[in-house]
């Protein structure tokens, strides 16, 4: 589990967006990568406590999971191998190849996305409000 502290820029119905400050690995002092220059990221949690627009909070999401991992990472990676078997044996040309394969993952993504807001993986890689900052260095 990682705390993170936010914002909460929306609330709609039982959720909140948070805007996180995301951490560098050079501590926004790297001028190289221009990576630095992204610093907010908003998260769809699970508003627990009832935060409002504009309190600040402390945000609890589940970091590890290899099954989510692999669900995002490893699953696609399959689907593209097998796509260029299959069309390999199929004897498809380049195009309609690359066409299929990208099909494939489309489909898995919005596979994986249509499982999420059916909430079939609700609990187990969400984030939930834990706290709301009431007085400054307070939380309740």
């Amino acid at each position: 589990m990682e705390k993170v502290y936010g914002t909460v820029k929306k609330v709609k119905n039982d959720r909140a967006f948070v805007s996180i400050k995301r951490d560098s690995m050079c501590g926004d002092s790297c001028a190289s990568c221009n990576l630095c220059a992204m610093k907010d990221t908003v998260l769809n949690v699970k508003n627990t406590k009832g935060a409002k627009a504009g309190d600040r909070v402390w945000v609890e999401m589940e970091t590890g999971g290899l099954l989510a991992a692999f669900l995002v990472y490893g699953a696609p990676v399959i689907i593209i191998l097998l796509g260029i078997i299959i069309a390999s044996m199929c004897k498809l040309q380049g195009g309609l190849t690359a066409i299929v394969i990208i099909a494939a993952v489309l489909v898995w993504y919005m596979a994986v996305k249509i499982a999420e807001k059916a909430g079939l993986m609700k609990g187990k890689y969400g984030a939930e409000i834990t706290a709301i900052d009431s007085v400054e260095g307070d939380l309740n």
